[in-house]
């Protein structure tokens, strides 16, 4: 393989060469910037995970607020229902 590199090396011209360089370098630069957007989206990923289970949390505290206040409800409406029962008009 080196001696290959060496034989294009003579056979090519430097300019070449310096480009070949700099293309090499670039597509270095373009996978370090792939790997850190693929960082960045799974962090994202990972935020919206945590929103989505804040939210379902919030979903299930708003449901047993609602229980709480149907108990409460039917307690006062149970209550009312007894004093109406023995309620004497005369």
């Amino acid at each position: 393989m080196k001696e290959r590199l060496y034989e294009l090396e003579r056979e090519l011209p430097g300019a070449f060469l310096v480009s070949l360089g700099q293309l090499l370098v670039s597509l270095v630069l373009l996978q370090a910037s792939l790997e850190r957007i693929l960082v960045s989206l799974m962090l994202l990923l990972v935020n919206l995970e945590r929103i989505l289970v804040s939210l379902m949390l919030l979903l299930v505290n708003l449901m047993l607020l609602l229980v709480s206040l149907e108990r409460i409800l039917v307690k006062h409406r149970n209550e009312h229902a007894f004093f109406h029962c023995h309620y004497d008009a005369s």
